[in-house]
């Protein structure tokens, strides 16, 4: 008999539908039905049986055992389900509108960098249209990162800078480390080496910049005047007069002091050459100006004047 035959069968009893709260199977192949409340009563004073039809025990030959309180429902299942498809061994991404699909392990590789933080399961992850997660990073770069992650392969240096920040945003710091030996990385960390003896060096560059657009409203050359010290100035003759017309309070800038053992020149060659290879235009300077003040000792001040040219 086919199933759509006892649901016919049944709906022409035209009795009410009980509240079933426990189905279970007893050794005789006996479904019982426990209703709830008042319903069951009421069952009972019509003198209906609680048992459902012999013939619908054929769809369950082999059960006699009694189904468990503790056992899974559909919806348990279905959460359970959900549950394996956020941690699912096989990922796909997109970063930055460009597609990868890798495995959750290699992503993980790394246990304390960012990028397996991202993909632990601790947090929840955008993801796009077509169930990706998303990361708004460079998906070009991420390429090399995720063959990194596989077989540790190098990037080509001429998409190393770009892979090493990316890196240091990722948390990666083996990628990091390993990157050192390639050679644009290694004149990169040179440069931050060398940049890091002096205070506040962006931010000074960035002032030097302004200041120079500023002064180059006439002749679109600007310059600026800057007093680089090393150490502080400090008169051992009494007789020197601090307050004396010093040529360093023409300075539009002032950068100093600094412990390391580079001196003003150092510096001043420094800013050139970031300037130089951020296409700035640079007229060279031409040494130091010295203060010509002089009362019992000479004033050990400097100005250095630095030229750019716009346009």
């Amino acid at each position: 008999m086919e199933l759509y035959d006892v649901e016919e069968d049944l709906l022409d009893k035209a009795d009410p539908i009980p509240d079933i709260s426990r189905v279970s199977l007893n050794s005789s192949n006996n479904v019982g039905i426990s209703h709830v409340g008042h319903q069951q009563s009421s069952n009972q004073s019509h003198g209906k049986s609680n048992s459902v039809p012999q013939r619908l025990l054929k769809s369950y030959p082999n059960h006699s055992s009694a189904v468990s309180d503790d056992s899974p429902t559909f919806f348990d299942r279905t959460k359970s389900n959900r549950q394996s498809n956020k941690v699912s061994s096989v990922v796909s991404l997109n970063v930055g509108g460009v597609y990868f699909t890798t495995l959750r392990s290699t992503l993980l590789k790394y246990q304390n960098s960012m990028l397996a933080a991202m993909f632990s399961g601790r947090h929840e992850m955008q993801v796009d249209s077509r169930g990706a997660s998303f990361i708004d990073r460079n998906g070009t770069y991420f390429g090399y990162i995720l063959e990194f992650l596989r077989t540790e392969t190098l990037p080509p240096n001429e998409y190393a800078v770009g892979v090493l920040m990316e890196a240091r945003y990722y948390g990666l710091d083996e990628l990091e480390d390993r990157m050192a030996v390639v050679p644009s990385i290694s004149a990169l960390i040179v440069k931050e080496n060398h940049r890091s003896q002096f205070p506040d060096y962006q931010e000074n560059k960035k002032r030097i910049i302004q200041i120079a657009m500023e002064n180059a409203t006439v002749s679109k050359t600007g310059e600026v005047l800057i007093y680089a010290f090393r150490t502080e100035f400090v008169p051992k003759s009494p007789n020197f007069n601090v307050n004396h017309h010093c040529s360093a309070d023409q300075a539009h800038i002032s950068i100093g002091p600094w412990e390391s053992i580079a001196d003003e020149e150092t510096l001043i060659k420094c800013l050139e050459s970031d300037l130089i290879d951020e296409h700035f235009n640079i007229r060279v300077h031409e040494g130091k100006r010295r203060c010509k003040y002089f009362y019992g000792q000479s004033c050990q001040k400097c100005l250095f004047r630095m030229q750019i040219i716009f346009g």
